[in-house]
């Protein structure tokens, strides 16, 4: 599903679930940069991919995900292809790598091919 908001001309992808319900992208409490959450809160685990976000240039891609330092609660992330993570130890970009590189496969290839990209090309996290 593609749709534009009109309060920002956000382009949104929704992803399409043949085996789960559709899942619409909700105004969560609060939307972090993937490594902005990682370097606050850690991330303890994705937990939903949730589809993509391109505003101008900028491609991202929306996943709900849980806190270390507040488990309880769900929030969500954005994450571009390429990460640039200068600001994290190499403990937390390992740990980020491993977390997305199990998460990709919970995109849709139409999607990775709506960008231009392929599956395979996994999340570059750069130091």
């Amino acid at each position: 599903m593609y749709k534009v908001s009109d309060e920002t001309q956000d382009h949104i992808f929704e992803p399409k679930l043949a085996t789960a319900i559709e899942k619409p992208i909700k105004k969560a409490r609060m939307e972090y940069d993937v490594v902005e959450a990682q370097a606050k809160f850690g991330i303890f685990v994705f937990r939903d991919y949730h589809g993509i976000l391109i505003r101008k240039d900028d491609v991202r891609f929306i996943f709900q995900v849980r806190f270390l330092k507040v488990p309880r609660r769900i929030y969500r992330v954005s994450c571009p292809a390429i990460i640039h993570a200068g600001i994290l130890d190499e403990v937390q970009r390992q740990d980020l790598w491993i977390k997305l590189d199990a998460a990709r496969d919970w995109i849709p290839q139409n999607d990775w091919t709506g960008v231009g990209m392929k599956r395979e090309d996994r999340f570059l996290v750069l130091g």
